[in-house]
């Protein structure tokens, strides 16, 4: 909050499987805080940031996206396997 009120331009998110349950209610709690994001959402991150730059009003996308965040996808470089990824978002707690 602190660093909000000497720096006016500075962006606060809160992202991640808490944010999306909570969503709103962090704003009501925290008013300082720009984005809330959860994620699902992660993918939306530039949109969320230009909105809030354009518009000045906080951002809140919790969402649950059906398949569009694997939308931009990098083309694939390499034959066959190239790197292990988690099958997991977020957290296993709700």
């Amino acid at each position: 909050k602190g660093l909000k009120e000497n720096n006016p331009n500075l962006i606060v998110g809160v992202g991640g499987c808490v944010a999306s349950q909570e969503g709103e209610a962090i704003r009501q709690r925290a008013p300082f805080v720009d984005l809330v994001f959860g994620p699902q959402t992660l993918h939306r991150l530039p949109e969320m940031l230009e909105a809030r730059r354009k518009s000045g009003k906080a951002q809140v996308d919790i969402s649950f996206p059906e398949i569009q965040k694997f939308d931009r996808l990098p083309e694939p470089r390499l034959e066959g396997p190239s790197a292990y990824i988690s099958v997991m978002e977020g957290c296993s707690k709700y």
